[in-house]
């Protein structure tokens, strides 16, 4: 099975949480409940310089997701592209996959009573188009495609640029 995912370029991201925006918009998420988060770390210093750093925290898609695991009444699956998917008909809002997750991925939606968490726009995806946090991010930090693929493309690009 092919893995598609998006890769996140922590030296590209300026923090400017259109990602975010992107993704509440399109999934029509209410505040608190954000499936895709920016973190800033900083500013710091670092070898004598201040340095800023921004983390993105969503469904990172695990090949052993425990939150699937953990879903009593399988509302969690995988879709073809290998993302972890949850089902709102099914899903009774217990929580559980909330507390299995190591970072917290899963949101609840309190609107809806369900759990919600990145399924990379599979409504977009199926038909070719980019997740909307990624057609968003305007400096290119959030690369999405086959994983093995766009991480050697990264590799690519960083070997190239060393040789410069």
């Amino acid at each position: 099975m092919e893995y598609h995912g998006v890769l996140f370029n922590s030296e590209l991201c300026v923090g400017c949480q259109t990602c975010e925006v992107a993704c509440k918009h399109e999934h029509g998420s209410p505040l608190g409940v954000n499936r895709i988060r920016v973190f800033k770390k900083g500013p710091y210093k670092k070898n004598g310089r201040l340095k800023l750093d921004f983390h993105l925290v969503r469904c990172m898609h695990c090949v052993e997701a425990k939150c699937m695991e953990m879903c009593p009444v399988k509302a969690i699956s995988r879709t073809p592209f290998g993302t972890v998917s949850v089902d709102p008909q099914t899903c009774m809002g217990c929580k559980l996959c909330i507390e299995a997750c190591p970072i917290a991925a899963p949101q609840f939606n309190p609107e809806k009573g369900v759990v919600e968490l990145c399924n990379l726009c599979v409504h977009r995806t199926e038909r070719g188009l980019p997740p909307m946090c990624v057609k968003h991010c305007m400096t290119k930090a959030l690369l999405f495609g086959e994983i093995t693929q766009i991480a050697k493309d990264l590799q690519d690009k960083r070997t190239h640029l060393e040789k410069i």
